[in-house]
């Protein structure tokens, strides 16, 4: 490969005395740098190139601020970058491409986008290219569906109209009218319609059918041994080879062969067999159930089961007697008392004078219920209760407080104490005590406070000076910082005083005094309000006071106002604003009005009254009638608009007076434009591409004439349908479920069916799952066991099986599979047969040998050889090679191997790439011929972390943070920390130069 000399911005210049202004201000904040042998301008960038230019040694690494070697610049990344393929100031605009002749222009990433190559165009939210206009998300034009061709047309949500053409057998259309209400759909495989609520349909090819709608329903499978119908609420039938069922609003059942169930009486009596259980029951009479671990008999006064499996057995006669009998214990249970006893000594002894419960050697309860009395015993406490929750004593280790209620409570871990004279709670290690004797008194001592408290009153003092004295006349609240809070209840008067105002509070807040620095207001509720801070005064007859930049006067008895600004404008409003008056500042733009009379404005000549309206919007004159709903607008070239009633009746006319349009709802829609006519018993149109369209909604029916003159009648939303050529011919039809012809292409029933008649390729009986090839293929399918299908001339064959496996063959390949378990690919060629033979072939590359095997789609293993033509790029500048080899080698994630070979043998130049575990560590290296020797080897940590290349002998090394060494073979030696923060070079030609902090030290 080319390397050019050193550039002399090195040594100086102005571009260098640029950098070192950038480098010096803006060190502290350098994070990141790298460089490669191959020209990029970033580590994100690979930027390697064919033609590798810029000496090594001179590159400036300091990204992500500056990173430049000849040609490739970036500044501030990824703001700026430059270099000959591409440009980009990001966000605003960037370029690709350019070396090409059509290259693709970014505006506003990712808003524009501009493609000459593709013609694919957008700025959000809109798109458009060569066959496609697209306005996000409301309306899409795809392609060419109105002509025959595949496509989609819509106008969210009011259409969504799409065509997919099927090879060979016509195309398949879809209509969305208010989505998701309405859809039809028609095709070569099916037919389906849905008009929600009322109905859905479809039926295809096949010959399967649905219908369901509320209340009756209607599905049949293709071979029609599957049946089911419904009509709601009285019946639900289905039948299938495996499974009949019936239900009705009395009775039902479902049948299989060795299953059943029934019910009947609405469910009351039901019953269920099988080879191992039965089930029958009769509500509220019995209820019986049998199988192999056991039995069950249930009624409203006997009761019996049987487990075999738990050997237990239980009787009940309610609510006399319960009995039951297991190796885990017995039971017995009667009206008088009862008791059980278990295997591991545990028991239970139940009667209306005693009661005792033994739950083995942890926990035993006696228990007399008369006496509400009990006795609880553990390993460490002992519990006794005496009637009930009134009395408690505890002992042991784990001991609970004991209590006498209501004479006595005692817990010695909170030293709470509780008789009916003498109360105390807390100990000397509590941060809190207190002392009481309810009602008289209540004392309370802690480290920040004390309190006491009587029915007279209460007072609190704190360590920091505050005070509380809160009596039935008198209250005084004193904080440390000479705030404080004084009332007297009685007079429902108070008192704030703090050291800048002190303000006061008579007779519930009806009367409020401030003095001081900053006092508030002062009122005397209702006479007045006084605000002399912002100028207000309010009074039951007159009220004046400022708004923003306005003076407001006021008369409070009639609702009435006055705003002035103070430009001299104003606005009166009165009677609370039922009448009101507008001018501004010069008196002009009187607006004025009395409500519901009237609204006049003379600035934009409106006049609105109950009765009769007008004004002038955007140019037009609109005159309207209230009570009707009704208005007509003039435009200023005297075309009119006119709706009556809300818009249910309509009329436009154009300049001339003639109509252009016009509706009257429900009854009919009239567009004389456009050559449409809309009613509930008939309607047309015309789109822009010639085509007639005819619709009588009544009976789901149309006809349409396309711009080729072919002429489609369609019947019943579809169901049959047949398409005319201009000459009258026959040129297709169908009547679902019966039949589909076309011409010289198909004929179809749901039994039988063919392709043409003459060529065609494939027949079938009975049922489409089941069918031969003929003509010249040989072969059958019976879906979805297997599939064979052979070629009578070539012999090439395919085959399928359980859908997932496959085998092909062709003249130069064979596949085999199971997906996803293994792929392999085989393809061979002749040498001698891909030599170009034409021109064009010059250009081509062609496949003579490849090999690829996969497992799990984690594991692949691939090989190919590849023919070039005579001028095919090359690896390395001015040799020409006619052959390339490629082998591939990974297991995901782990690995990643690759290498490349050009010649015919290993004297060619030869490339090999791989990493381990992604950008871990990543490596590369090429080898040129004799002739023309060529060596590059890169190795990398991390993509950036530590980077290694050499070429030819030259060392370029880059390591973080901002550390680059550089070698040649003829004895150059260069290592640099921050670009020229640090820089030493041993050039056997220039000698020793050291630059340190951007200053020449050594020359």
């Amino acid at each position: 490969m080319k390397t050019q000399s050193k550039v002399g911005f090195v040594a100086g210049g102005v571009f260098a005395a640029w950098i070192r202004f950038i480098a010096a201000g803006l060190l502290v904040a350098l994070l990141s740098g790298c460089a490669t042998q191959a020209m990029k301008g970033t580590p994100f960038y690979t930027g390697e190139w064919t033609e590798r230019t810029g000496a090594v040694e001179d590159r400036v690494a300091l990204w992500p601020l500056v990173y430049y070697r000849e040609p490739a610049l970036s500044v501030l990344w990824p703001i700026f970058e430059k270099s000959p393929d591409h440009f980009a100031m990001r966000p605003v605009y960037s370029v690709q491409g350019l070396e090409g002749t059509r290259p693709v222009h970014h505006l506003l990433w990712p808003l524009g986008r501009f493609d000459r190559h593709q013609q694919e165009h957008r700025f959000f939210p809109v798109f458009w290219g060569k066959d496609h206009v697209v306005v996000f998300p409301l309306y899409w034009h795809l392609e060419q569906p109105f002509r025959g061709r595949r496509g989609q047309h819509a106008l969210f949500p009011l259409w969504i109209y799409s065509r997919h053409p099927v090879q060979d057998t016509g195309s398949h259309h879809r209509l969305h009218l208010v989505w998701p209400l309405t859809r039809f759909e028609a095709g070569p495989q099916r037919t389906s319609a849905r008009v929600f609520p009322l109905f859905w349909a479809r039926k295809e090819a096949s010959g399967a059918s649905h219908f369901k709608s509320l209340p009756y329903g209607r599905v049949r499978n293709a071979s029609g041994d599957d049946k089911q119908d419904w009509l709601l609420p009285f019946y639900v039938r289905t039948q299938s080879p495996q499974v009949s069922s019936l239900h009705t609003l009395l009775y039902g059942h479902w049948l299989e062969e060795d299953h059943s169930r029934r019910y009947a009486l609405l469910g009351l009596w039901y019953a269920e067999s099988s080879e191992d259980h039965t089930t029958q029951r009769l509500f509220p009479v019995y209820w019986h159930n049998r199988r192999a671990a056991g039995a069950s008999w249930v009624s409203p006064l006997f009761m019996r089961g049987v487990n075999n499996e738990a050997e237990r057995r239980w009787h009940v006669v309610v609510p006399f007697y319960y009995r039951s009998t297991s190796p885990q214990g017995n039971a017995l249970y009667t009206l008088l008392g009862g008791g059980s006893r278990g295997a591991d000594g545990s028991g239970r002894l139940v009667s209306p004078l005693y009661i005792r419960w033994r739950d083995g050697d942890e926990r035993r309860v006696d228990a007399v219920p008369p006496l509400l009395s009990w006795r609880s015993m553990q390993a460490d406490r002992t519990d006794w209760r005496v009637l009930g929750p009134l009395s408690r004593l505890s002992f042991g280790e784990q001991a609970r407080p004991s209590y006498v209620l209501p004479v006595y409570y005692r817990n010695p871990d909170s030293g709470m104490l509780l008789t009916p004279l003498r109360q105390r709670g807390g100990t000397e290690e509590h941060e809190r005590r207190w002392h009481a004797s309810v009602p008289l008194y209540l004392r309370m001592e802690s480290d920040a406070s004390s309190a006491w408290i009587t029915p007279l009153g209460a007072v609190t003092h704190y360590k920091d000076g505050g005070k509380r004295t809160i009596t039935p006349l008198y209250v005084n609240l004193e904080d440390g910082d000479q705030s404080a809070f004084r009332a007297v209840p009685p007079l429902l008067s108070w008192q704030l005083r703090s050291q800048q105002a002190r303000d006061t509070w008579l007779a519930m807040g009806l009367a409020r005094f401030g003095t001081g620095e900053d006092a508030g207001a002062s009122h005397l509720l209702p006479v007045f309000y006084r605000n002399a801070s912002r100028n207000t005064l309010l009074t039951p007859l007159w009220s004046v006071w400022r708004d923003d930049d306005a003076r407001m006067h006021a008369i409070p008895p009639l609702l009435s106002w006055q705003r002035t600004e103070e430009d001299g404008a104003r606005d009166t409003r009165v009677l609370g604003g039922i009448a009101g008056r507008a001018v501004d500042t010069d008196g002009g733009h009187e607006s004025s009005y009395v409500l519901p009379l009237y609204y006049r404005h003379s600035g934009n000549n409106t006049l609105l009254t109950l009765l009769w309206s007008a004004w002038r919007d955007e140019g037009e004159q609109v005159h309207a009638i209230p009570p009707l709903v009704s208005w007509r607008r003039t435009q200023e070239d005297g075309a009119r608009s006119t709706r009556v009633l809300g818009g249910l009746a309509a009329r436009d006319t154009d300049p001339d007076g003639e109509p252009v349009r016009s509706h009257l709802i429900p009854f009919y829609m009239a567009n004389r434009s456009q050559n449409r006519f809309v009613s509930p018993a008939y309607a047309r149109w015309q789109d822009d591409d010639g085509g007639r369209y005819d619709l009588i909604p009544p009976i789901l029916s149309w006809r349409t004439i396309d711009a080729r003159t072919n002429r489609s009648v369609r019947v019943a939303a579809g169901l049959y349908g047949q398409t005319r050529t201009d000459d009258g011919t026959m040129r297709n039809s169908h009547l679902f479920p019966v039949y589909t012809y076309h011409r010289n292409q198909h004929f179809y029933t749901p039994l039988v069916g063919r392709d043409h008649p003459e060529t065609g390729t494939f027949r079938y009986w009975l049922t489409p799952l089941l069918g031969t090839y003929r003509n010249r293929l040989s072969g059958s399918w019976l879906w979805p066991l297997y599939h064979f299908r052979k070629h009578a001339e070539t012999g090439h064959h395919s085959s399928r099986f359980l859908l997932w496996g496959y085998h092909r063959t062709g003249e130069h390949h064979r596949y085999t599979g199971f997906f996803p378990l293994f792929n392999r690919r085989h393809i061979e060629r002749d040498m001698v047969e891909i030599e170009p033979e034409e021109p064009r072939h010059e250009y081509m590359r062609r496949t003579l040998h490849e090999n690829t095997l996969s497992f799990l789609m984690l594991y692949r293993q691939h090989e190919r050889v590849m023919q070039y033509g005579p001028r095919s790029a090359p690896l390395i500048e001015g040799e020409r090679y006619k052959q390339r080899s490629l082998r591939t080698n990974r297991l995901f994630p782990l690995w990643h191997f690759r290498r490349e070979e050009y010649g015919e043998d290993d004297a060619g130049p030869m490339r090999r790439t791989g990493h381990v575990l992604w950008r871990l560590y990543d490596h590369e290296t090429e080898h040129g011929t004799d002739d023309q020797p060529h060596e590059y080897v890169r190795r990398r940590i991390l993509w950036h972390a530590w980077h290694y290349e050499r070429l030819n002998g030259q060392v370029s090394v880059d390591s973080l943070p901002f550390i680059t060494y550089d070698s040649r073979p003829d004895g150059f030696r260069k290592f640099t920390f921050l670009w020229r923060g640090f820089r030493y070079e041993n050039d056997p030609e220039d000698g020793r130069k050291m630059d340190f902090l951007f200053i020449p030290i050594l020359r």
